[in-house]
């Protein structure tokens, strides 16, 4: 990143990757992050970590990666029922599946596609 830009990023978004090489301390102050989950383990470790909110991915079958199992929102509502930072529902989602994200606890969506 180039040291001019690095000034104006306020938010970060971590790939699950990026996420799991990290510890706590390892965040920079003044920067938030969310996290991209996919299972529990992740999902934890971002909270241990200090990231600020999660995405967990993928709730439903995605144009972006077939190959990926969707989780459902029975499944979603049961990985996030701890979590104790907002979590955004992403992978499928489209604005009508707000009110459904939010019964299952999402703090609300992400979405490229279909938004």
């Amino acid at each position: 990143l180039k040291p001019e830009l690095k000034s104006h990023i306020k938010t970060v978004h971590l790939k699950q990757s990026q996420l799991m090489s990290l510890h706590k301390g390892d965040l920079e102050v003044g920067v938030r992050f969310i996290a991209a989950c996919h299972d529990a383990v992740s999902l934890q470790h971002a909270q241990q970590i200090g990231c600020d909110a999660v995405f967990v991915s993928p709730v439903k079958v995605t144009e972006t990666h077939p190959e990926a199992r969707a989780l459902g929102w029975d499944r979603f509502a049961d990985l996030i029922d701890k979590c104790q930072i907002p979590v955004f529902a992403l992978g499928g989602m489209s604005p009508d599946d707000l009110a459904t994200a939010q019964q299952h606890g999402a703090y609300g969506l992400a979405g490229i596609r279909n938004f």
